[in-house]
């Protein structure tokens, strides 16, 4: 049996893991604010789509979000806004360590 649960840090703002309740090991991570967690090349919300599209590729654009794959099998899913100086940045980060 799989499920997926959704456990808030508290010392953290506006994060949150997945766990899998069978084998208890993180599959997701989710981050909307910057906070200091970041993906493995050290993307955070609030960084330049121009950034990451150098660090990690274009992306694949799927369903509102960019879809990045990293070199170790982690899907990193990323939604972009704009700032308040009209700059397209990164708003929420989402990292999956399994498929």
């Amino acid at each position: 049996m799989f499920m997926k649960m959704r456990l808030p840090i508290g010392m953290a703002k506006d994060f949150t893991f997945f766990q899998s309740s069978y084998n208890m090991k993180v599959e997701e991570v989710y981050v909307n604010a910057n906070n200091g967690i970041a993906t493995p090349a050290g993307v955070t919300v609030g960084v330049p789509k121009a950034t990451v599209d150098s660090l990690y590729g274009d992306g694949s654009y799927w369903k509102g979000s960019y879809m990045y794959w990293t070199t170790a099998g982690k899907v990193i899913e990323i939604t972009y806004g704009r700032n308040s100086d009209g700059v397209t940045v990164v708003k929420s980060i989402r990292v999956r360590y399994q498929g």
